[in-house]
């Protein structure tokens, strides 16, 4: 990333690292559950990890646990603040992981000193916020084992009705989202990022949901003023921003929200699995 960016990103999640686990009604728990379910096959006894955004360490802890004493599991983020509660976490859990804060879009820097590459390779709910993603998977690739696996997703566009509105009306307040929303809107453009890498796609799928919720247009007002205070999408509030930008929200959602004045939010994402061949 961007130096700017990278600092966006950051401070965004240094933010969140406190209530991290238990938003959105434990979504990232049930979300990295998928992944130990789908990965049990490659973690075993033994083998090494490398988790990309691994944030609090929601992954990263469970997944160490499978690995055992003589397996290797390596968390790298970002954000300060969401590795301060990874640490906490691993020391109270007496569990042995590496953490890094470093820029996981760009790793050339980092010394991760394992000869021959990674079992398996994770980076969960974070694609989305590199700015050229297909570029960092090709660079993950080359820390991968011959045979190892890696595993991504990306949410479903519809899944954060707050977040495709405020990258709708970026252009006409001028504002933007940190990140960009139109990358991944179909499963495919997911699959493309792993065929780009070189990797052999084994899974691509639609999850379970996680969460749901339904938003009412009569709350428009309420549900902008909470997201502006939201570090996502805080730059939404600013002085001189914020009256256009909350007409605009509203305007969007009363038209998503159509006859019936109410809309139904499902958290889902695409997820993939791919191989490198030997």
């Amino acid at each position: 990333m961007s130096s700017s960016s990278t600092m966006a990103i950051s401070e965004i999640y240094d933010t969140r690292s406190a209530t991290y686990d238990s938003s959105n009604d434990f979504h990232h728990v049930h979300h990295t559950k998928s992944y130990l379910t789908h990965l049990a096959p490659y973690l075993q006894p033994g083998a090494s990890l490398l988790d990309l955004a691994c944030g609090t360490g929601l992954l990263t802890l469970p997944a160490k646990a499978s690995v055992g004493a003589h397996g290797r599991v390596v968390g790298v983020d970002v954000s300060r603040g969401m590795l301060d509660i990874a640490r906490r976490k691993s020391r109270e859990q007496n569990i042995d992981v590496e953490w890094y804060e470093h820029d996981v879009s760009e790793l050339s820097g980092l010394n991760l000193g394992l000869a021959g590459g990674f079992d398996v390779i994770t980076c969960a709910a974070a694609l989305v916020l590199l700015p050229f993603p297909s570029t960092a998977v090709r660079d993950w690739t080359r820390l991968l084992k011959p045979d190892g696996r890696m595993m991504i997703d990306v949410l479903v566009p519809s899944s954060n009705i707050v977040m495709e509105i405020f990258s709708s009306i970026g252009p006409d307040v001028g504002e933007m989202l940190k990140w960009d929303m139109t990358l991944f809107r179909t499963q495919a453009s997911l699959y493309k990022v792993f065929e780009d890498a070189g990797l052999e796609v084994e899974q691509v799928w639609e999850s379970e949901v996680y969460g749901s919720k339904e938003f009412y247009v009569e709350d428009a007002e309420k549900m902008f003023e909470e997201a502006v205070q939201n570090p996502m999408f805080a730059n939404f509030g600013k002085e001189g921003v914020k009256g256009r930008a909350e007409i605009e929200f509203i305007r969007r959602l009363k038209g998503l929200g159509g006859t019936e004045g109410k809309l139904r939010e499902e958290t889902r994402s695409w997820m993939c699995i791919g191989r490198k061949l030997s």
